[in-house]
């Protein structure tokens, strides 16, 4: 069984006791473009582009992920995958020259299959100039189908191995120079082709000759196009909207076109990868554009099911290729261009969680209950646990064959232990269900927790009963409360030796006393285990006067809103005071507030200090009372950052405008460079202040293509792409 990284992700949109699994197929390697296929075992194999635009390819034989490279030494794009019935890879893709003496790009279509023994690698179409995108298939006989784009023609292109040689056709030069295509044959070997041409087209082949249609009107309709055909070969097609930055699908009920959105949420939709499953409902991967995440839509037959999946945040790639297993559980391969890593997930219906203690918790026992989830393996034998204090388990305990879903640890762990554990299901062929969470956690504290009176009641009684939890130290002995006025605990009075987890103030408070206390543990040995709670507190008030409640302080836009409710008695005047640290409490204005008053805003302060408030009344026979302290509060600080928004319109054909947004005044380069690196336009080069700054571009005189626009600043560097279009 091969060892997985697991994707900490709960999926709401399919079955809960599921989990994604990934793991990282080609390290440092980038993975551009790539395109995704399951063998005939349901291994996958995938086709992509290297950090250094090689053609690597990679296949999952049962043990290991087996790599190479099979073009390098030029720019290679836009890779397409298919498997043959021998389960032979078969890779189409674009193939970039820069004749530095002749100052042009030479854009080649070519083609790479493997026969057995080697790589057969040969050009099926020449100088095509640039555009998105190959498209490949594979028809009943194992010949390769291809849909492309000749820029130069502006055309969209088919070419097919007719068993001799490759026959090329030219489907469409009408409908603006198409962007992006995909492929698919149906049961006759016709082929079907989704493309965008300023709108969304769909092109066939009835067999005599092709027949072209609008899927969906409309200027910038239909880029990054995948196209799928269901049981009944009619189409289904989901595709970028880009005038309202959302994904669509379309798809042809034997009558006509039904169009729906399926997100819409900021700049979405990018790059969608399609397939359907057994009952012909779509899946589909897509990038959203304004978080850079990758996300998956799925319909149920009801309604359209969203999720990000959180193991590809930060999502730095384009591109991702989704496919569809034979029990319709998705999986995706996906390129992190942030971490420079070729990554691979699919969904495993059999996977199941830890539930408790929490990851990161701490809990108050040396004899923990562990439990998690049932396992959803149909022929689920047993579980094994794994426990130890070593995270990366080249020590641990184990504990085979529980029946149940869960496992008291009865000795082992001491006090201050951190403790990772993990979990299998076990089938009863022997097979291994790792639950999802490989690094789970708790640590182990011996406390115990303060009671009664509440922190910060008020008590209407001279000899209050204090009470708290009892000890969950193995040998504890006794307890030693200390109490007192001094919030500090510079003076207090001490009480030892305490048998009862209680114990009452006989002596020593008087009416309106606020009384600190704290209590610790004492075991045989004379260690010392404090509660939690060593700042709890309540006030004694033995009825009459003015009597402040819910008295509290909260950070607030403008400062920080300090707020109470009175009872009682009504006083005569009220004043706030507020504390930093451990300073001695101020006043915060001079003139006091009138009796009814209930709230104080506060607006000199600062963020990241941390401060507590008081508040004293004077009572109508002229007596102070004071309140107080509130629980400490901070305002937030504002931390500025470097941001580099998306451009717009992007895809350009005149003018693009750049917006961006900077922590710290410096100096600041904004620079646009084609894909050989060559800078083709400096925008800023100079001293900027903090804050956000925009600045257009007229790309009229450029020709059209990819090219990628760099901020530099003190602060960092951040690039991203864009497209220039006639």
């Amino acid at each position: 069984m091969r060892y997985v990284l697991i994707a900490l992700l709960l999926l709401p949109v399919l079955a809960a006791a599921g989990v994604w699994r990934i793991e990282i197929v080609d390290p440092d390697n980038a993975g551009g473009y790539p395109s995704l296929v399951l063998d005939s075992s349901g291994y996958p194999h995938i086709a992509y582009t290297g950090y250094s635009s090689d053609i690597m390819y990679a296949n999952w034989d049962g043990a290991a992920w087996q790599i190479e490279t099979i073009d390098e030494n030029l720019a290679h794009y836009y890779v397409s995958l298919a498997l043959d019935d021998n389960d032979r890879p078969h890779i189409s893709y674009i193939s970039v020259f820069y004749d530095y003496d002749d100052d042009y790009y030479y854009v080649d279509l070519k083609y790479a299959h493997w026969n057995g023994s080697e790589w057969i690698i040969e050009t099926v179409d020449f100088d095509l100039g640039w555009r998105e995108g190959t498209s490949l298939a594979l028809d009943s006989s194992g010949y390769p189908h291809i849909s492309y784009t000749d820029c130069n023609l502006d055309a969209l292109k088919y070419a097919y191995w007719d068993g001799n040689a490759w026959q090329i056709e030219v489907v469409d030069t009408t409908n603006n120079p198409p962007w992006s295509s995909s492929l698919e044959l149906d049961s006759y070997d016709y082929p079907h082709i989704s493309y965008w041409g300023g709108s969304l087209w769909y092109a066939r082949w009835d067999g005599e000759s092709w027949q072209i249609e609008t899927v969906d009107p409309g200027t910038w309709v239909g880029g990054y196009t995948s196209l799928a055909l269901n049981s009944s070969s009619n189409p289904c097609i989901a595709y970028y909207y880009a005038s309202g930055w959302n994904l669509r699908y379309a798809y042809w009920n034997g009558v006509e076109w039904q169009i729906e959105t399926v997100d819409s949420e900021n700049q979405t939709g990018q790059f969608p990868s399609l397939a359907l499953d057994s009952n012909d409902y779509p899946h589909i991967s897509y990038l959203n554009y304004t978080f850079r995440d990758l996300r998956y839509a799925r319909w149920d037959g009801y309604e359209w099911l969203i999720s990000e999946l959180d193991f590809a945040e930060d999502y730095e790639g384009e591109h991702s290729s989704l496919v569809v297993d034979s029990s319709d559980n998705p999986h995706i391969s996906f390129g992190d261009w942030l971490n420079a890593d070729l990554g691979y997930a699919w969904y495993d219906p059999n996977g199941f969680h830890l539930l408790d203690p929490e990851n990161g918790e701490v809990v108050e026992t040396t004899t923990p209950l562990l439990d998690w989830e049932d396992s959803p393996v149909p022929d689920h034998e047993s579980y094994t646990l794994w426990w130890g204090e070593d995270p990366y388990f080249e020590t641990y305990n184990e504990v085979t064959d529980i029946a149940d879903s869960e496992y008291q640890i009865k000795d082992g762990i001491e006090d201050g232990d951190r403790i990772w554990w993990r979990v299998k299901s076990i089938d009863e062929g022997g097979g291994e269900y790792w639950a999802e969470e490989m690094d789970w956690r708790f640590t182990v504290d011996l406390v115990f927790h303060l009671l009664s009176p509440e922190r910060g009641e008020v008590v209407d009684t001279t000899t209050p009963v204090l009470d708290w939890e009892d000890s969950p130290v193995p040998d504890h002995e006794s307890y030693t409360l200390w109490w007192g006025t001094d919030p500090d605990f510079y003076d207090y009075n001490e009480v030892a030796d305490i048998g009862e987890s209680e114990y009452t103030i006989t002596e020593g408070i008087q009416d309106g006393d606020r009384i600190y206390w704290r209590v610790k543990s004492i075991d045989d040995q004379s260690e010392e285990y404090w509660a939690v709670e060593m700042d709890w507190r309540f006030t004694v008030d033995t009825g009459g006067g003015v009597d402040i409640v819910d008295f509290a302080a909260n950070a607030e836009d403008e400062g920080i809103l300090v707020n109470w409710r009175i009872e009682g008695d009504s006083p005569s005047g009220l004043r706030v005071l507020r504390t930093i640290g451990d300073e001695e409490p101020i006043f915060l204005h001079t003139e006091p507030l009138n009796g009814d008053a209930t709230k104080y805003l506060d607006r000199g302060v600062s963020s990241g200090v941390e401060y507590c408030y008081w508040l004293e009344v004077t009572e109508a026979d002229g007596s102070v009372k004071r309140f107080g302290p509130t629980e400490s509060v901070t305002v937030p600080e504002y931390i500025p950052e470097l941001i580099l928004y998306a451009a717009y319109p992007n895809p350009s054909r005149e003018t693009i405008n750049f917006v961006f947004s900077l922590p710290e005044d410096g100096r600041v380069e904004l620079s646009v460079y084609d894909l050989s690196g060559r800078r083709v336009a400096s925008l800023i080069n100079s001293d900027l202040t903090a804050g956000r700054h925009e600045v257009s571009w007229s790309c009229a005189d450029v020709e059209s293509g990819v090219y990628l626009y760099r901020l530099e600043t003190e602060a960092g560097s951040i690039t991203q792409r864009l497209v220039v279009s006639r």
